[in-house]
């Protein structure tokens, strides 16, 4: 098995809005039980509909970012903006590259554009049986709440964490 780190052909990129033929290789990609953990229900096949939505990235609000590994579609990282600052996060890694760091590289790059885009908060929502990304929740120092069978958890971007600072240091 190949670490991510010792892979140099690594390139993260914005998804071009109507790009659904990305999608549809990641999910593809997908074993039955990683498709279960990403959508929280049995999902065999992507809907002509469902595809167009992911692939609907404005860039804006909703954003999504490719990873790439040796050319071809590894991972998608993506947010989508639901107000007060605030985005709701999901990752999907194909199998092939699951365990080698790909997700946290991820999501590096996706708290980076969050933060560069003024966001304060990143929201998820995670299986409990999904150990993996549990830990890498937790490793990011998430909020997580265990409610209605999964984990609902919020990562604080450094925005959040500049302007909680930014205030502490101002006069009284």
């Amino acid at each position: 098995m190949t670490r991510l780190a010792a892979v140099e052909s690594l390139r993260i990129r914005p998804l071009v809005q109507g790009e659904t033929a990305t999608i549809q290789a990641v999910f593809d990609g997908l074993t039955p039980d990683q498709r279960a953990q990403r959508f929280h229900t049995a999902m065999p096949r992507l809907t002509r509909s469902m595809l167009a939505r992911l692939a609907d990235a404005d860039g804006l609000h909703h954003v999504v970012l490719v990873a790439e590994v040796r050319g071809r579609a590894a991972g998608l990282g993506r947010y989508v903006r639901t107000g007060d600052g605030r985005a709701e996060i999901a990752l999907e890694v194909v199998h092939e590259w699951t365990r080698r760091g790909l997700a946290s590289r991820l999501l590096l790059a996706l708290r980076t554009h969050a933060e560069a885009a003024g966001l304060t908060a990143l929201d998820f929502e995670i299986q409990p049986w999904n150990r993996a990304a549990v830990r890498m929740a937790l490793s990011e120092d998430a909020r997580l709440k265990l409610t209605a069978g999964a984990y609902a958890g919020t990562i604080a971007t450094r925005s959040a964490a500049d302007t909680a600072t930014e205030s502490f240091r101002q006069p009284a």
